[in-house]
């Protein structure tokens, strides 16, 4: 069953469980350490510079800015990395990744891809 096909109180939980971008921020600048850029503060950054490292699958949810697209097959890598993250992840990012990997388990349970969409 396609995303749009499902029931709207559905739909509406899968927008509301996705971090926001202090719980963003939390995890990818306090726990993965990836950059903000050259001269960017990471508390205004909506957005990293690069890949993180070792996190290819984590790197492509790129703060509200860009859209992230995981086919179906990449979203058990998705949460192969969110497994590895939470042992580097600190309590403050604990809050998005989890969101991360709860929608990755629901798109794998629904047998879907998953798309973040940015702002």
């Amino acid at each position: 069953m396609a995303i749009e096909d499902w029931p709207l109180e559905k739909r509406e939980l899968l927008g509301r469980i996705g971090p926001n971008i202090s719980e963003w921020r939390r995890l990818y600048f306090d726990c993965l350490e990836a950059n903000p850029g050259h001269g960017a503060s990471k508390d205004l950054s909506s957005a990293f510079v690069g890949e993180v490292s070792g996190f290819p699958m984590l790197s492509r949810i790129n703060g509200d800015v860009y859209d992230s697209v995981f086919m179906l097959n990449e979203v058990s890598l998705l949460l192969d990395e969110c497994s590895r993250a939470k042992q580097v992840a600190i309590d403050s990012g604990a809050v998005a990744l989890n969101k991360i990997r709860a929608i990755a388990e629901l798109a794998l349970e629904r047998k879907s891809g998953i798309f973040f969409q940015g702002e």
